[in-house]
């Protein structure tokens, strides 16, 4: 009797571990289905599930992944820098392209960081990454660069670091973009402004110049600030609050153009201007149809009997990704154009606006009689998804077979106001185009001053012309 009291005994206790070891192994499977795997290549890099970066155990993940707007180091030797990081694919393949200024040639690393949320871990893939020149073509010590870092799949790292040396400690960690083709893109145009700098304070101009371009159909803006004075942020308050600028800082980390000039030479052309114009194309890209690059002193301006907006022009243009606009120079040293018996051709009631706002564009109505050459001081609209990289003047490369159109003078034209600093050179044209604009432009302009009250027209900061 006993002994069968201690057979059943046993027997329960075998069942109910069984039933145990059933119920465990139900759990893991489930566990493991429902696990969000960002590929397979993880199970084979990471077998252990207390070491989950088995090439590199020492690594900590990055925390606190921010979209601060800085440029991080790569290496400790200030040779490298990088800013940000998007997803992108070449010919299907895909990657993850970084924006960068540094010296050609480096060998670099890339950690690819994956999370994990069910159970929350952290996975690490490294890369060899490759380096490609954005064609700045100048001699300065940091070139406009891209790392490119290949990636297993189609899956987006939610962080990327670059290092020069495997299980290097990174200095820099970035979030990475995804590129969603799916989002419903809801802006047409979108405008790219290279990085304001010499403390700039012209907040007359670049009133001016959003508003302007807000008329001829841009909807959102993109403005880069190297560094600018107090009454352009509050400008820039004003419109981001209106949802139409975002300001993008950016503090570059070497030598830059100064004025007057200093002892100390540029370390980069022109404020990192073809980094920030390709940050600009790849930010921009699941947002928008078009991207247009103008400067402050510069607007694209249809020209035909028919067009009024920048959308007018495209009922007469071909298809292409990308549009190259001539250059008109409206020069801002002669004299402002009075007609017959000295009077003016704007309306009457809009010459103290347009004198006490400075609005060039209704001021200087006469322009140089030649117009330049398509690659000379011309600039463009492009459709982002088509292109991969852009520079001041032209797109330098396309994804596919794509290309671009060089827009007819008679389409549209790109109206430069510049000083030359030599009013009695060259062959004046009276050139009334902007004229067709005034009316709705002296009105926004003065509406939104009116929100401005107090804030200083210009600092009088240096107007350097390059």
């Amino acid at each position: 009797m006993t002994w069968n009291l201690k057979m059943l005994i046993k027997r329960k206790y075998l069942i109910i571990n069984i039933i145990l070891v059933a119920m465990m192994v139900v759990y893991f499977w489930l566990g493991y289905m429902l696990i969000e795997e960002p590929t397979n290549f993880i199970h084979e890099q990471f077998d252990n599930k207390y070491n989950f970066f088995p090439e590199c155990p020492e690594l900590l993940p990055p925390q606190n992944i921010t979209n601060e707007q800085n440029w991080l180091p790569v290496d400790t030797e200030d040779m490298l820098f990088v800013f940000s990081a998007y997803y992108d694919e070449i010919d299907g393949k895909p990657y993850v392209r970084l924006i960068g200024l540094g010296e050609d040639g480096f060998k670099i690393f890339c950690y690819l960081w994956f999370r994990q949320t069910h159970p929350k871990r952290m996975f690490l893939k490294i890369t060899r990454g490759t380096s490609i020149l954005t064609a700045d073509g100048s001699s300065k010590r940091y070139q406009e660069i891209y790392l490119l870092c290949p990636l297993p799949n189609d899956v987006v790292p939610y962080a990327v670091s670059i290092v020069t040396t495997k299980c290097q400690e990174p200095l820099n960690s970035l979030p990475v973009k995804p590129w969603m083709q799916q989002v419903d893109i809801k802006r047409n145009f979108t405008v790219c402004v290279s990085p304001l700098n010499m403390n700039y304070s012209r907040a007359y101009e670049i009133v001016e110049w959003l508003e302007l371009n807000i008329i001829l159909g841009a909807d959102y803006f993109l403005i880069y600030n190297y560094s600018s004075a107090f009454n352009i942020r509050k400008v820039m308050k004003i419109y981001s609050d209106r949802g139409l600028v975002e300001v993008i800082q950016w503090p570059l980390p070497m030598h830059v153009d100064t004025w007057p000039p200093s002892d100390k030479n540029p370390e980069v052309t022109y404020f990192g201007q073809i980094a920030a114009l390709n940050d600009c194309l790849y930010r921009s890209r699941p947002y928008t149809k078009f991207l247009i690059n103008v400067d402050i002193d510069e607007f694209i301006i249809p020209r035909s009997n028919r067009s009024y907006k920048w959308m007018d022009m495209f009922n007469i243009l071909p298809e292409a990704s990308g549009y190259i606009i001539r250059q008109i120079c409206f020069r801002k040293d002669w004299p402002d154009y009075r007609g017959v018996d000295n009077k003016s051709l704007v309306s009457d009631s809009y010459l103290n606006d347009i004198d006490k706002y400075s609005l060039v564009t209704l001021k200087k109505l006469q322009r140089e009689r030649g117009i330049l050459p398509d690659g000379y001081r011309s600039k463009y609209i492009v459709k982002p998804n088509d292109a991969v990289t852009i520079r001041v003047h032209d797109v330098w490369q396309y994804r596919k077979h794509q290309h671009s159109h060089v827009v007819d003078p008679s389409v549209g034209l790109l109206h430069h106001y510049r000083n030359w600093f030599k009013p009695h050179e060259g062959t004046r044209v009276l050139d009334t185009r902007m004229l067709q604009y005034q009316d709705e432009l002296v009105h926004q302009i003065h509406a939104i001053w009116s929100q401005l009250e107090g804030v200083p027209l210009d600092l009088h900061t240096v107007d350097m012309q390059l």
